[in-house]
């Protein structure tokens, strides 16, 4: 699937890959994220009554990091948005084409190394990053993730790719 047929996958309310980048070639920011205004108004609630939620889930933090949290996820509120929508079902994870995204969004999000900054409110986490990578075509995942670099990455995802040795055709 080529970067271009995500556009497929998002709700009609999100901006698609394909509208966002042709705006501009390489662009500042990240597309919307493809949820409803009452999931996105859901977030916003959640991230307001993050410690409401760890204990929901019954998740115990370390000291200072709910309000990391909090204002990492107000931050960056519509990666946060991306990386709840990822989660929220499973056959999206098994998509190559959306995985690839995903590790671009955290990229040009400024987010490229997550590890549990986002894990309460969207259980996104390094294991879930990695899993992107171990599910038996990550060659293909890597592939997907360079041409979209190539093709609209700014400057620093550019050099991430090559530090990591996937920067190739």
């Amino acid at each position: 699937m080529s970067a271009f047929a995500l556009g497929a996958l998002f709700e009609p309310d999100a901006v698609s890959l394909y509208e966002h980048f042709a705006r501009g070639g390489r662009r500042e920011g990240i597309p919307i994220a493809p949820l409803s205004a009452s999931h996105r108004d859901r977030l916003r609630r959640d991230i307001r009554n993050i410690e409401a939620i760890e204990r929901e889930k019954g998740l115990s933090s370390e000291y200072g990091s709910t309000s990391r949290e909090q204002v990492w996820a107000e931050t960056h509120f519509e990666l946060t948005a991306w990386l709840r929508w990822y989660m929220d079902d499973h056959t999206r994870q098994s998509c190559v084409a959306t995985r690839a995204l995903m590790v671009f969004l955290l990229w040009e999000g400024g987010a490229p190394e997550i590890g549990y900054v986002a894990h309460t409110l969207t259980d996104f986490g390094e294991r879930t990053f990695d899993d992107m990578f171990e599910q038996g075509d990550g060659d293909e995942v890597v592939r997907a993730l360079a041409r979209l670099v190539r093709t609209h990455g700014s400057d620093a995802s550019i050099t991430r790719l090559k530090r990591y040795g996937w920067d190739r055709p």
